[in-house]
């Protein structure tokens, strides 16, 4: 599902549907609930940081360490892991 069709679903709404959304909007309820279901996805399954597809055993990992932080990114092909990189050097500035 898209942003567009987000936007559909809830140009459907009624009312009601509106008032309850905006309530679990501002008690937090669907900011977990989306987190719960995120986490879920992605504990059961290991999925490429570029594109979203789930990775096989033949999976390209890259290990990012800068300013202390440590993280790792797997893709699950090399034109994923080009893309990543090429984006990278545009938001990050090597001192």
């Amino acid at each position: 599902m898209n942003a567009r069709e987000v936007i559909k679903a809830l140009d459907s709404f009624d009312y009601y549907e509106l008032k309850k959304l905006e309530k679990e909007l501002d008690n937090g309820s669907f900011r977990r609930r989306l987190e719960k279901n995120i986490k879920k996805f992605e504990d059961g399954k290991k999925i490429c940081v570029t594109c979203g597809s789930s990775l096989n055993d033949k999976k390209f990992s890259l290990v990012i360490e800068y300013r202390g932080m440590k993280k790792t990114a797997e893709f699950c092909a090399i034109d994923c892991l080009e893309y990543f990189l090429a984006k990278m050097k545009k938001v990050v500035k090597i001192d």
